[in-house]
């Protein structure tokens, strides 16, 4: 019986190191990738708080918020991360593309509905993105 639990054991472990998004160093700069309305992600020991969300590995696309035309926000991001890419960006209605930095900027929208996103390559840390 000890035998069959660690085969079982041995086999989940092989299988957890495969929760990862096929070709996600490629993606990571692909614009259509980014610009698309699919939005997939693989998280590994995401613990999520109202202030921070943290992880032991992230990959993939997640939308964070919309900002909507004529609306003006302030966006606020805070992040570590300590292994693998990890970006904030905001993709405008024409799929420009625009990286953030960290910090606080306010932001009104002109030129129809902008999306907040976060892009992970096997990210190891934490984030903080806030949009009021």
């Amino acid at each position: 019986m000890k035998k069959y639990m660690i085969l079982i054991l041995f086999v989940f472990l092989i299988a957890l190191q495969g929760c990862t998004i096929k070709d996600m160093d490629i993606k990571y700069d692909d614009e259509d990738f980014i610009t698309s309305n699919h939005h997939q992600s693989v998280y590994i020991g995401k613990v999520e708080t109202f202030s921070k969300v943290s992880f032991k590995s992230f990959s993939g696309s997640e939308l964070i918020a919309t900002i909507f035309d004529g609306d003006t926000v302030a966006i606020t991001i805070d992040r570590e991360i300590t292994e693998g890419r990890f970006k904030v960006v905001m993709v405008k209605d024409n799929d420009e593309i625009i990286e953030l930095k960290d910090g606080s900027v306010t932001y009104h929208a002109t030129d129809g509905t902008v999306r907040i996103k976060i892009i992970g390559d096997q990210a190891k840390g934490w984030y903080k993105v806030n949009v009021e």
